[in-house]
């Protein structure tokens, strides 16, 4: 019974996720091509040259803007473990964040494979634990990640 329950327990993340897809933007391409702080979503001063530019290539132009820059290396000096969370907050952006829902697909399906193998020799194994923890830990970092990459909508 509690195999079922912790297998089925990202079904609660899921109207979540659409509800917050549903009253947010996404800044992701923004923040990508430099136009918005990748920090706190503000416009950056960009000239439409640039943002031509830009369009062509493939290569990420994160930026941060000179406030957030500035609190970032007082942060730095004041708690320097301060520089994962950065870090991460700018892979949040990044094309590899996006490849992430891909690995996590496939270690969930490996688990789930390997469980209904030893299932069908009669050995009873733990392995929701594993894949119910890996499709746990993909939902709050998939969450995160969309609350961290969109803003409020704006009333119109």
């Amino acid at each position: 019974m509690f195999s079922i329950l912790y297998c089925f327990l990202p079904i609660l993340f899921i109207p979540f996720s659409i509800y917050l897809l549903k009253n947010r933007n996404s800044v992701s391409w923004d923040v990508r091509k430099g136009k918005k702080c990748y920090n706190c979503k503000d416009n950056l001063d960009l000239s439409n040259e640039d943002l031509f530019k830009r369009l062509l290539d493939d290569k990420n132009h994160k930026r941060l803007c000179i406030s957030c820059s500035r609190d970032m290396k007082l942060s730095l000096i004041k708690n320097p473990i301060s520089s994962l969370k950065f870090k991460f907050h700018k892979y949040l952006f990044s094309k590899e964040s996006d490849k992430m829902v891909y690995y996590f697909f496939v270690f969930v399906f490996f688990f789930i494979l390997i469980d209904i193998v030893l299932m069908f020799f009669g050995i009873k194994s733990n392995l929701y634990l594993a894949y119910g923890t890996i499709n746990i830990i993909f939902w709050i970092v998939n969450t995160y990640k969309t609350i961290y990459t969109t803003t409020k909508k704006t009333s119109e």
